[in-house]
């Protein structure tokens, strides 16, 4: 089981540092919640190249659109390909 660290504020979870690519989507500097399963931190070095793709695409996503169910979607859809890619990864190395 993958375990995601959770963040508040730009800031991970047992680790101290801040995210310095948090991207604020209103007034009050926060992202949508599924923003956090996109982090990669917790995962082997060699698994994060992957959901950093994802990840990215994401944080550009919410930067560049505005919030709508349409973008709710599309986020939806991006973490189950970052999953299902780092799924992929893990079964090519077995």
């Amino acid at each position: 089981m993958v375990h995601h660290p959770s963040t508040l504020n730009g800031l991970h979870a047992g680790r101290g540092k801040i995210d310095r690519y948090h991207v604020p989507t209103s007034p009050n500097q926060s992202d949508p919640e599924i923003m956090r399963w996109f982090e990669c931190g917790h995962l082997p070095e060699s698994l994060q190249w992957i959901a950093r793709i994802f990840r990215n695409a994401s944080r550009d996503l919410i930067r560049r659109t505005d919030p709508t169910p349409e973008r709710d979607v599309a986020l939806r859809k991006l973490l189950e390909a970052k999953d299902a890619a780092v799924r992929a990864k893990i079964r090519s190395r077995s």
